[in-house]
C-alpha cells in the first residue's frame, strides 16, 4: 500500500486530505467592530437637532428669569436675524451704512445697534448634527463645552448669551480695523472699544440706556462718575445686582480671541464629527482586503 507518514495533505491510500484553513475569529471581530463604529459615527450626524440641550435656563422656566429675557428681546427683530448670517455681512453692512466710516466710535454705536436686534437672549448650543462630539463632550464633560464660541457658527441662529453677542462684537470690530477688549463682570460680559484715545464701553446683550449717562464712555468713567446705577437702571436688574456686577471687573487683552482653546476645540471637532467615520471604515476595508488576500 502506498502510505505516507507525516502531514496530513499528503497521500494516504490513494486519498489526499487538504487541510482546511481555519477563520481568522480576531481579524473578523475587528472588522464588525470598524463597520459598527463608522455606522455610529456616521450616523450621530442625523439625530434630531434637539437631542440635547445643556442649558435648561434657556427654557425660562423661572418667572423671574422670564421677566429678565423679556426685556433683553425686546429689541428683537426677525427680519435683522436673516439679513446677517455671517461677521462679514455685519461688516459689509456697517462700512455702508454707518453715519461716519471713517470714525470708529461711529461704526462701533452703528455695530451696538444691529446686534442689539440680532438675538434672543439664551445660549447657542450645537446641535447633534452641527457637532455631535461637542454635544457629548458637553453631556458628559462640562456643559460650556457645547456653547458656541466661533462668531458665524452663533450668527446661524437666533439666540446668544452675553459672552456670545460679544464675541461677534469683537471679531466685527477687528475686521473693521477698530481695537475691542472683552471686560468681564461678576455673572456677565460685555466689551470697551478704543477710539478717539480712549475707551468706549458697549453691552449689547443686557442693553442698557446710554442716554441717561449723555452717551457711551469707559467702564472707569462710569464708576468714576458713580453712572452705573442709572446707566442699568432700564434693565430688570436691580441695585443689589448693578452693585455686584461692578464689584470686579476684568478686562481682556486687547485685541484678543476671548475664547481660542474652546474654538479650536470646536473646529476640530466638527471636523472629526462630519468626517471622522471615514476612518473606521478605511481601517474595515483594509482589513478585509487583506483577508481575501490571504485566502488567495
Amino acid at each position: 500500500m502506498n502510505r505516507t507518514s507525516g502531514h496530513t495533505n499528503r497521500p494516504i491510500g490513494g486519498i489526499r486530505y487538504i487541510k482546511k484553513r481555519r477563520p481568522d475569529r480576531k481579524r473578523q471581530f475587528r472588522i464588525i467592530v470598524l463597520v459598527s463604529l463608522t455606522i455610529i459615527m456616521a450616523g450621530m450626524n442625523w439625530f434630531p437637532n434637539n437631542w440635547i440641550d445643556q442649558f435648561p435656563y434657556n427654557n425660562d422656566k423661572e418667572t423671574n428669569q422670564k421677566q429678565f429675557v423679556a426685556v433683553r428681546n425686546k429689541f428683537y427683530d426677525e427680519k435683522v436675524v436673516e439679513r446677517f448670517k455671517s461677521v462679514d455681512d455685519l461688516v459689509a453692512y456697517v462700512r455702508r451704512n454707518s453715519p461716519d466710516t471713517g470714525n470708529e466710535l461711529d461704526m462701533a454705536r452703528y455695530l451696538n445697534k444691529i446686534l442689539k436686534r440680532r438675538f434672543i437672549h439664551a445660549y447657542s448650543v450645537y446641535t447633534t448634527r452641527e457637532n455631535w462630539i461637542a454635544v457629548l463632550a458637553g453631556r458628559f464633560v462640562w456643559s460650556d463645552l457645547c456653547a458656541k464660541v466661533i462668531p458665524n457658527d452663533i450668527l446661524q441662529g437666533n439666540v446668544a448669551s452675553c459672552s456670545q453677542i460679544s464675541i461677534i462684537f469683537m471679531e466685527a470690530c477687528s475686521k473693521l480695523g477698530i481695537s475691542s477688549r472683552k471686560v468681564g463682570f461678576p455673572g456677565h460680559y460685555a466689551l470697551e472699544t478704543y477710539a478717539n484715545g480712549d475707551w468706549f464701553f458697549f453691552d449689547a446683550d443686557m442693553k442698557p440706556d446710554f442716554n441717561a449717562i449723555n452717551g457711551h464712555k469707559s467702564v472707569n468713567k462710569i464708576l468714576k462718575n458713580n453712572e452705573h446705577y442709572k446707566l442699568y437702571a432700564n434693565t430688570p436688574a436691580n441695585s443689589r445686582r448693578i452693585s455686584e456686577m461692578f464689584s470686579k471687573i476684568h478686562y481682556g487683552i486687547p485685541n484678543q480671541n476671548p475664547a481660542p482653546r474652546a474654538a479650536l476645540f470646536h473646529v476640530f471637532t466638527k471636523g472629526l464629527s462630519h468626517w471622522g467615520w471615514l476612518a473606521p471604515l478605511i481601517g474595515a476595508i483594509f482589513l478585509i482586503f487583506k483577508k481575501e488576500k490571504a485566502g488567495i
